[in-house]
């Protein structure tokens, strides 16, 4: 199996890259709706939080493991920001015997809205490594790439890190919420919609939990492909389980532990 730059293993987390892009008037709309409950998310999360997940191949087989680390901190100036940490690394029979990976996305954003302003992105393949960084001023829609360049965004774009945060402030109405993602120098279009309410059992427990299907679209490509999120109906909103099905074999991604701690 094959792993390119935008095949990684915190990628499997974070989209499953698919496709569903909505009409220019009902993304006008959802950018509105989605700036009221990012809102209402930042309010929500605690000062630190921690979320474990493992990841599975093929049903059976351990794959690999994922951290989402999210934390207030301050910048030279004394200003506070929210750091969103999400990491990913292969372990087991996968780690020997297919890929030795590690993959870091360090994401920092604005206290009121979860948008990110800085992001930096870290990986390892083997020996091979990489680090890159993205500046984006979103007032200006314009985002400064690794080698340079400057690329015009659209408005609130995300990156994978704080993406995967922006999916839990969703409402559970059955309308696609509509995000765009940058990852280095690739856009993306992210659509997220509730299709409904079941039970699942993990940590030990059984949660209500809403089931959000997620879609990407890399804007120059028409590949596509969907992933499931499980997001618990309760305050928290926590992502309890992600699914997908790539042409090489199912993946499941399963919440194994949760710290929060205030700050």
């Amino acid at each position: 199996m094959a792993v390119t730059k935008h095949g990684r293993l915190v990628t499997w987390v974070a989209l499953f890259v698919g496709c569903a892009v909505l009409p220019p008037t009902d993304q006008k709309a959802l950018i509105v709706q989605a700036g009221h409950a990012q809102k209402a998310l930042a309010a929500m999360i605690p000062g630190r939080e921690q979320l474990t997940y493992s990841v599975s191949w093929l049903q059976f087989l351990q794959a690999g493991e994922v951290s989402l680390m999210s934390e207030r901190k301050k910048d030279s100036n004394g200003a506070e920001y929210r750091q969103i940490v999400l990491k990913g690394n292969s372990v087991g029979w996968v780690s020997s015997f297919i890929f030795d990976l590690e993959d870091r996305y360090e994401s920092a954003v604005s206290l009121d809205t979860l948008l990110p302003f800085r992001v930096e992105n870290r990986w390892r393949k083997g020996a091979t490594q990489e680090r890159t960084s993205v500046l984006i001023d979103q007032a200006a829609n314009q985002a400064k790439l690794p080698d340079g360049r400057v690329m015009r965004v659209p408005p609130r774009t995300y990156d994978v890190a704080s993406l995967f945060q922006a999916l839990r402030s969703i409402d559970f109405d059955g309308k696609i919420h509509s995000f765009s993602l940058i990852d280095d120098a690739t856009l993306f279009t992210v659509s997220a919609q509730f299709q409904g309410m079941e039970d699942v059992a993990v940590l030990s427990k059984s949660f209500s939990a809403a089931r959000i299907a997620i879609r990407a679209k890399e804007q120059e490509k028409p590949e596509q492909h969907t992933l499931q999120l499980y997001l618990s109906s309760d305050a928290n909103r926590w992502p309890l389980i992600i699914t997908a099905e790539p042409s090489w074999g199912r993946i499941r991604v399963e919440l194994t532990s949760v710290r929060q701690l205030s700050q």
